[in-house]
């Protein structure tokens, strides 16, 4: 598996909220996202075409790369038609997050059940998931990805 260590950054936001852009269909590229080390928060909401975060328009396969957005602590996703976080053989690492909101129209109804079908390989620090009016708080949230590792363990 690559790890992406070193990517090209710069200062960066810290806070993107993305709200009404009704053409978008992704929102960063692999590698626009590998800048994003300062980023904390996102929001994405009414983003009706968006199918995922990050894309990979650039058409490379990268073969089991994963991306790691080290301070994001908040990602909320609403009224969104998303399918997944990035594209196949791409997966996230989300070692602060703390706060995950999936509301209305998304296409990850048992994001509970599986989040690395989705992209997001890990978030120890999880606090809060919601999931529409499902919400899972502390340890029930963490366990997402804990009772993943125990199967893969057994």
């Amino acid at each position: 598996m690559h790890v992406v260590q070193d990517p090209p950054t710069f200062p960066g936001p810290r806070v993107v909220h993305v709200e009404h852009c009704p053409k978008f269909t992704n929102l960063f590229s692999v590698i626009t996202v590998q800048s994003l080390l300062q980023l904390k928060e996102l929001k994405v909401s009414k983003v009706y075409r968006l199918e995922e975060l990050i894309s990979n328009e650039e058409n490379k396969k990268y073969g089991d790369l994963k991306i790691v957005l080290p301070k994001l602590k908040q990602l909320h996703i609403s009224n969104v038609h998303i399918k997944r976080l990035c594209p196949n053989a791409v997966t996230i690492d989300l070692p602060s997050l703390e706060e995950l909101v999936l509301k209305r129209r998304h296409s990850m109804k048992d994001f509970a059940i599986d989040a690395s079908k989705y992209g997001l390989e890990s978030a120890p620090a999880l606090i809060k998931l919601q999931i529409d009016e499902q919400i899972l708080n502390g340890t029930l949230a963490q366990q997402i990805f804990r009772v993943k590792v125990r199967d893969i363990l057994n």
